[in-house]
């Protein structure tokens, strides 16, 4: 008797399936002519449906006959099929290797419940030798070109929590949003190389003329990744409950509190044990206090005039990705301010999803910014384009499992340490905004950083100043000319 032809088996599959599915569609074209026509089925009709009927049963019937003759000759199921679905000509059959891999996967998930169940060396060096194990099956199955259920083959169960986790802290965390993010495998630091002199602009040269040579001064920065951790109560019973999906939950009770931290750290941070703030003027590479500008006037912290001004400390190009992020008491006070038309210059979203507008600029809030309400001198929000903040996360995780920590709430303790910093690369990218307008900090009485304003702004600027000198003179004028008459009347 001849022996099982596999890749003939799944010919014969494929073929049938094929079949059944053109079966389905004659089916439904007599169906759906009637329901168009709006009327029922002639008897030619249903004689004809009748017979496709008896046929689709019989190519289902034949397929199920030739897959459970594969299963049982080979092991290998359908991919991703279950018997009562339609059947799909273009599924993949599927193979032994994927097979394998996904008995790793299920391995994988297993024991990582029982480590985090509980805990112990022992179960943590069985968990992490699986996880090498899924690890190394996964790198072979996706260099073979096969197709995977995951993007970039099959993680192991502290990889999904931790991709699981990013996810839901970018989504929650406004400078993460919008920041430059680079992700390293085993580094802790992260070099880069800038130009601090360009040596200054292009010459001018006869045609026969040496070019100058421009001296170029380089320099460098390192961002250090330094460790995050959070310990949080996970629930014994959700661990053993096979209906809820673990390494989500962990990710989920993590992302708020290490969003809110990572935040709070980007904008305030030291720059030594975490990352290195925007608002802080002191440390090594920090953004310096000439990027500052105050914002208000004599009778108010925040004015128009004085968003207008922040707005022209950023250049053109900066212009097309900035952002605004202001404190929840600031947002406030903005959506009250109007230009000098009398028209609001805070524009709320016309569209969901998109974001709220000052100036024309997206506006974000955070609240990890100016907790002390808005007062004199203080940051209350900054104008920037956020590409120029970088980001560096390590890619590994750490996990450490407390056995008794939360043991008389019948729960386990779970500590999760990741690795990441931060720090702004190009402070002409960054304008901070302080409340007030008194002369601390940068002057309003002139115009800000005019050096690296384009000829446009410092004529617009000229021409303003002219126009106010003359209004000035003017009034001046009536001003004289009303007390001459009355000081004529007074005579007379």
């Amino acid at each position: 008797m001849p022996a099982f032809n596999k890749e003939e088996g799944k010919q014969k599959i494929i073929a049938t399936r094929q079949l059944y599915k053109e079966t389905l569609d004659e089916m439904t074209a007599i169906h759906d002519k009637s329901s168009l026509e709006e009327r029922d089925f002639t008897e030619e009709e249903s004689t004809e449906y009748e017979a496709l009927s008896k046929r689709s049963d019989a190519y289902k019937n034949q397929a199920d006959r030739l897959e459970d003759l594969l299963e049982r000759h080979t092991g290998i199921r359908l991919t991703g099929q279950r018997r009562s679905d339609p059947y799909n000509v273009n599924d993949d059959i599927g193979n032994g290797d994927e097979k394998e891999i996904k008995n790793i996967q299920v391995r994988a998930e297993e024991s990582f419940k029982d480590w985090i169940c509980h805990g112990g060396e022992q179960r943590q060096a069985e968990y992490n030798a699986v996880a090498e194990e899924l690890r190394s099956a996964s790198e072979t199955f996706s260099g073979q070109n096969m197709t995977t259920n995951t993007e970039g083959g099959y993680l192991a169960p502290h990889e999904k929590m931790h991709t699981e986790l990013i996810t839901l802290i970018n989504k929650k965390n406004i400078i993460r949003t919008h920041a430059n993010i680079i992700s390293l495998q085993g580094a802790h630091q992260l070099t880069i190389p800038a130009i601090s002199d360009d040596g200054g602009n292009a010459s001018w040269i006869a045609e026969n003329d040496a070019s100058p040579e421009g001296k170029i001064t380089f320099s460098q920065m390192s961002i250090i990744m330094n460790r995050l951790s959070k310990t949080i109560p996970v629930s014994n019973h959700l661990i053993n409950n096979s209906a809820f999906d673990i390494t989500n939950i962990i990710a989920e009770n993590l992302s708020r509190s290490m969003a809110n931290s990572m935040e709070l750290a980007y904008l305030d941070g030291t720059g030594t044990t975490n990352p290195l703030g925007i608002f802080n003027t002191t440390a090594n590479g920090a953004i310096p206090i000439t990027r500052d500008i105050k914002v208000g006037s004599s009778s108010s912290l925040i004015d128009y005039d004085g968003l207008v001004d922040a707005e022209a400390m950023l250049s053109e190009s900066d212009r097309e990705n900035a952002i605004w992020v202001f404190a929840r008491t600031a947002i406030a006070e903005l959506r009250k301010l109007k230009d000098n038309n009398g028209r609001p210059i805070f524009q709320e979203s016309m569209l969901v999803g998109e974001p709220k507008t000052l100036l024309g600029y997206p506006i974000y809030m955070s609240d990890r910014i100016s907790s002390n309400g808005i007062v004199d001198n203080a940051y209350i929000g900054i104008l920037a384009n956020l590409k120029n903040y970088m980001i560096v996360d390590n890619t590994a995780i750490e996990l450490f499992v407390y056995n008794e920590m939360y043991q008389k709430n019948y729960a386990k303790g779970l500590q999760v340490d990741m690795f990441t910093g931060g720090a702004p690369v190009r402070v002409e990218a960054f304008v901070r905004i302080k409340a007030g307008g008194s002369t601390i900090g940068k002057s309003r009485t002139s115009m800000p950083n005019n050096s690296k304003m384009t000829a446009l702004e410092l004529r617009i600027t000229s021409l303003e100043k002219e126009l106010a000198d003359e209004k000035l003179k003017k009034n001046q004028q009536t001003n004289t000319s009303t007390n001459s008459k009355s000081n004529n009347n007074g005579n007379s």
